[in-house]
């Protein structure tokens, strides 16, 4: 494929993977796995010279600011944000169940969690404005609210077949921390 890669980022739990299937819905090709996306390159050096084998493919990075963007090929950049307490309550819970520890989640947690998505936006759109990136922004509550009219935004920057078949990728909840983990059912078909 040609085409500049198109960089699918925010802060964890703001809807990278949500986006993800999104675009595999309406046709765009992806790289990683259904549900989440995670790419096998990242468990090694935080470079990102690989992304030249991905031009014209979504490709989901997290946290962007803790990588190497020296030699990228041309970028367009979906950019994700999302309520910073509700996204701090998310990465919590996550947390907590990935390392299998039963964490409280405490108000004084919360909103340590929240300054620190605060404190990283900034860092993160910096280095994608310097790199000279096209930049969509979204937010997980549009994306859960009007899927739709997300999804035809989408499918107009990316240039994807289908924004309704986008729009049918999301599932119907509410924009505040899921109680669950959604990714593990949809693996599991419990979705």
């Amino acid at each position: 494929m040609s085409g500049p890669v198109i960089i699918v980022s925010g802060l964890s739990r703001c809807g990278t993977s949500l986006v993800m299937q999104m675009l595999q819905a309406g046709g765009v090709a992806v790289t990683g796995e259904y549900p989440a996306f995670e790419l096998v390159e990242f468990t090694g050096p935080r470079e990102l010279s690989f992304l030249q084998n991905f031009k014209g493919h979504g490709v989901k990075i997290i946290d962007p600011h803790l990588f190497d963007w020296r030699g990228v090929p041309e970028l367009k950049v979906i950019w994700l944000d999302r309520d910073p307490a509700e996204q701090a309550k998310s990465q919590i819970k996550f947390g907590a169940a990935v390392a299998g520890l039963p964490i409280q989640q405490t108000r004084a947690m919360v909103r340590q969690w929240t300054r620190a998505l605060r404190r990283d936006r900034p860092r993160c759109l910096a280095l994608f404005k310097a790199l000279g990136c096209e930049t969509l922004f979204l937010s997980f509550e549009r994306l859960v609210e009007a899927p739709l009219a997300a999804a035809r935004e989408l499918a107009e920057f990316t240039g994807a077949a289908s924004a309704e078949a986008m729009a049918e990728a999301v599932r119907p909840r509410e924009p505040e921390c899921y109680p669950g983990l959604l990714e593990i059912e949809l693996l599991e078909g419990t979705a």
